[in-house]
């Protein structure tokens, strides 16, 4: 996914994906700790 600048279309909705998945590994993390 992130190897495809073409697909600079869908910037926005992957950029929400992105936020979204780095939100969920953040939680991940603190209840892993």
């Amino acid at each position: 996914m992130m190897s495809t600048p073409s697909r600079s279309r869908l910037s926005t909705m992957g950029s929400e994906c992105y936020f979204d998945w780095r939100e969920n590994m953040e939680r991940c993390q603190q209840e892993s700790k």
